[in-house]
């Protein structure tokens, strides 16, 4: 796990409101200058973030082993 990069762009993201938004809008592209994983790639490009606040959440779930919520729509259809 690549915690510095990771800390970096939330870092950007609370101080760069245009970041933020290109982050939330289009993580993968966003995020095309940054070394992460497949892995931390995925939990910042998870769909349906749509604040920091939400983000922030995602990779320290992801950073302590747990389990990450099930999109709703996802669930849906995989009954």
């Amino acid at each position: 796990m690549n915690s510095q990069a990771l800390q970096t762009i939330l870092c950007r993201a609370a101080v760069d409101g245009a970041f933020l938004a290109a982050l939330l809008s289009a993580p993968r592209r966003t995020l095309q200058g940054y070394a992460l994983s497949a892995a931390e790639l995925d939990v910042l490009a998870e769909p349906g973030a749509e604040s920091l606040t939400e983000l922030a959440a995602a990779v320290e779930t992801w950073r302590r082993g747990e389990p990450r919520r099930v999109a709703v729509a996802e669930f849906a259809l995989a009954r």
